[in-house]
């Protein structure tokens, strides 16, 4: 028998060492990776410390456009624990740390785990052919002809696990949708997730700044989603974990052609009785003192000053000149600062991508139900998890899940 992987990154590596841990000889597997190295993209993950995992796991971590998401990742998650998963790291010689719940290698180092799957791989045996990239899967016969670099190869097995593209890692030169309707198989558009919002106002005096706040989405004037912790802003675009979070919903949303809204509550821990007492306070003890130094202190400067001009403020007026209307406004901006989103950035800026293989033509080894031999793992698959290590979880576990199923 041959089995041939397609894609040496996290979920690839894994199944092909589960394959052989399993029992299938090494020498009958090979994987191809389209890049001059292997998990290239695991190297710029958890901001380059690998984000293994998190110890919160169930099924309303994941997101699906096809299926049951939670019947799909609770039977994964069954099968698979943040346990099994340390375990399998442990055995790679990777020591795990928790911080907080997410998952880490102990040197904080996502290299490390680079390495420990690599070397793993070869001392099984186990063959990686790197800069090859396939163009081309059809049927032949009982198993599968293979294009690679414009060469035909025969494999009775194959294993999907090259991702969508995100971080711009996927692919080179291939279309794995082509591959994908040459074989029938259903699947879902993918668009990034946890990215950033491109908004229409121009922040170039903001850019770089960092601040708490909750950031809520609405699609058509309807709420739609939320989250809290640090906001990241560029020159077109707001950022940071809490829009990584709410990024897929927008997305899809902008996909279907609807309007999408940011505001950001940026003293979210005042309600907006209390902001405008703050507003008062300030204006009363610093009455002659320029907005821009009446207010010092509650916010980065920068961005205090963005907001007033938002508000029709200049930093310059004089705190006591104020009237109640530019009170209001000023206070209305500090707690729901809006944004019209133009976009979602693209994929090579995005931590995943959301869509994929449809859960519906997925069989509990990850095997496609209507295409015997032919399997698919990780990116991949019409799943994507929430910032906090869900992503490469689902990389890992499907790779063991693949590779142990591979033995018939």
């Amino acid at each position: 028998m041959k089995y041939s992987v397609i894609g040496c990154g996290a979920s690839g590596m894994t199944t092909a060492i589960s394959a052989v841990r399993s029992g299938i000889r090494p020498s009958d597997i090979t994987v191809y990776e389209a890049s001059d190295k292997c998990g290239r993209k695991i190297l710029a993950t958890g901001n380059g410390r690998c984000n293994l995992g998190n110890e919160l796991l169930e099924p309303g971590m994941f997101y699906s456009e096809s299926g049951d998401v939670s019947k799909f990742t609770g039977d994964i998650i069954s099968r698979v624990s943040i346990s099994d998963i340390k375990d399998f790291f442990e055995t790679l010689g990777i020591i795990t740390v928790s911080k907080n719940g997410y998952l880490y290698p102990r040197s904080m180092q996502a290299l490390t785990v680079t390495e420990a799957l690599k070397n793993e791989c070869t001392e099984l045996g186990i063959i990686i052919d790197t800069s090859c990239v396939c163009t081309g899967i059809v049927r032949s016969g009982a198993g599968f002809e293979l294009t690679v670099n414009g060469k035909k190869k025969y494999s009775d097995v194959v294993v999907l696990s090259c991702g969508l593209g995100s971080g711009g890692f996927g692919i080179k030169n291939a279309d794995i949708f082509a591959v994908l309707d040459d074989l029938g198989i259903k699947y879902i558009k993918p668009l990034p997730a946890l990215c950033g919002l491109d908004v229409s106002d121009d922040m170039r005096t903001v850019k770089g700044v960092r601040a708490p706040g909750r950031v809520s989405l609405y699609v058509s004037d309807k709420f739609c989603a939320a989250d809290e912790g640090e906001l990241q802003f560029t020159e077109k675009a707001v950022s940071g974990i809490p829009v990584f979070q709410i990024s897929r919903m927008a997305g899809r949303a902008l996909n279907k052609g609807e309007k999408c809204t940011l505001f950001l509550d940026l003293l979210s821990e005042y309600d907006e009785t209390m902001v405008m007492d703050i507003i008062e306070d300030r204006i009363r003890r610093f009455s002659k003192r320029e907005m821009y130094f009446a207010f010092n202190g509650i916010l980065n400067n920068k961005l205090m000053s963005y907001i007033m001009k938002r508000s029709g403020i200049s930093d310059k007026d004089i705190a006591g000149s104020l009237d109640e209307a530019s009170k209001k406004r000023f206070a209305g901006c500090l707690k729901g600062l809006k944004f019209n989103v133009k976009n979602i950035q693209a994929a090579d800026k995005a931590q995943t991508m959301s869509g994929g293989v449809d859960l519906s033509v997925i069989g509990g080894g990850m095997e496609i139900k209507d295409i015997p031999g032919l399997y698919v793992t990780g990116e991949l698959i019409d799943v994507d998890g929430k910032c906090g290590g869900y992503n490469l979880y689902l990389a890992w576990a499907t790779g063991l899940i693949c590779g142990r199923s591979l033995k018939r």
